[in-house]
């Protein structure tokens, strides 16, 4: 009998910014910041946003500010005729509690644990 593999990602994720509010999925999580996937949403480097999501297993929500550090487009459609595709973004994070910083820890060591 297989064992059935437990899903950590993606973890859907609200995102605030000054002129939009938009949900996407966070694709990595790490204790410094993550990789979103914002689908068609265009966002610059060093632009800051407030976050918001909940962490599978520990089931805490983590609500903070990032910064936009580096961003991957995508395209589609042949040379000269290309239009908008995804957007995967890197976010570092900048003001989140540490009691959201100690649940990522816990989610990071139980997708490590379990993983391995």
């Amino acid at each position: 009998m297989s064992e059935k593999k437990e899903q950590f990602y993606p973890i859907e994720c609200h995102v605030k910014s000054q002129g939009a509010e938009f949900n996407g999925q966070i694709v990595a999580l790490t204790a410094s910041g993550l990789l979103f996937n914002a689908g068609t949403h265009v966002l610059k480097s060093s632009e800051h946003l407030q976050i918001k999501f909940e962490l599978p297993v520990v089931k805490k929500i983590v609500e903070g500010t990032a910064m936009v550090f580096k961003t991957y487009d995508t395209f589609k459609g042949h040379h000269g005729l290309a239009n908008p595709g995804d957007h995967l973004v890197e976010f570092i994070f900048k003001t989140v509690p540490m009691e959201c910083k100690n649940s990522i820890s816990l989610f990071l060591a139980h997708v490590q644990a379990h993983n391995v």
